[in-house]
Parts: structure tokens; C-alpha cells; sequence
């Protein structure tokens, strides 16, 4: 039986193996079409997008400590 690696918490939070699901979006991008691929692209195109969104916002953001936070990915 195959594992979840993808799910809802019973208070609605995404519980996602972002490891699992970054395989299933390269086997996609290597020709693999079924639903784990497919929803590992989709989980990750999700993903990216997400993360440069928030990445533009920091770097709009009129504190200088917020741009910098934004430009080291929060490790300053």
C-alpha cells in the first residue's frame, strides 16, 4: 500500500513531504504523467510562486531591516 505524503490535518493545515513531492515533480518533468507527478508539480509550481511573492513583498518593504531579512531569506 502505497503512503500519503500529501494530506489535511483535521484542523485544515496542509501536511505536505516536500521531499516526496519535489521526486514527483522531477519525475513529471522527466515524462512521468500520473496523479503523484502531477500533484508534485503542482504542489511545488504552488510553492515557487508563493516564495516570490513574499520575496518581492520583502523587498518592497520600507524598513531596512525587512529588506535585508528578506534578501538573506530571514538569516541575517
Amino acid at each position: 500500500m502505497q503512503e500519503k505524503w500529501a494530506d489535511i490535518s483535521e484542523d485544515g493545515h496542509p501536511m505536505i513531504d516536500w521531499e516526496e513531492a519535489v521526486s514527483n515533480a522531477m519525475a513529471f518533468d522527466n515524462g512521468r504523467r500520473d496523479y503523484d507527478s502531477s500533484l508534485g508539480k503542482l504542489f511545488v509550481a504552488i510553492q515557487r510562486m508563493a516564495f516570490e511573492r513574499g520575496f518581492e513583498a520583502g523587498m518592497d518593504a520600507k524598513n531596512p531591516i525587512d529588506r535585508l531579512l528578506a534578501r538573506t531569506m530571514g538569516n541575517a
